[in-house]
């Protein structure tokens, strides 16, 4: 056992949109946001969507990390836990694109 599997088994039970992309939120003139293409939706650890930021728009994150606000706590799990999410992402990302590619 590992010091971190308690951590990922206390902290993976959210919902997370693992490609919450700018493109994928639709916000209504009334404020109202929206989720499209929900088809990569999970149960897990929300710091994988920040990895999905970081990659994405690295300058973001700072923003993304106010909003939510988190405590002591928990951002000494996202600091510790982002650079893996981050590779993961990578990887994930790298077998999409061969997968898609033209040609």
């Amino acid at each position: 056992s590992t010091a971190v599997e308690p951590e990922l088994d206390r902290r993976g039970r959210a919902t997370v949109l693992v490609d919450g992309v700018p493109e994928h939120f639709r916000v209504g003139t009334d404020g109202a946001v929206g989720l499209i293409d929900l088809a990569d939706v999970h149960v897990g650890d929300p710091a994988m969507d920040l990895a999905v930021i970081a990659l994405r728009d690295a300058a973001l994150l700072p923003a993304v990390l106010a909003g939510c606000a988190p405590d002591h706590d928990e951002q000494r799990w996202i600091e510790r836990a982002l650079p893996l999410y981050v590779s993961l992402r990578r990887l994930s990302a790298a077998r999409w694109t061969a997968e898609h590619a033209p040609g």
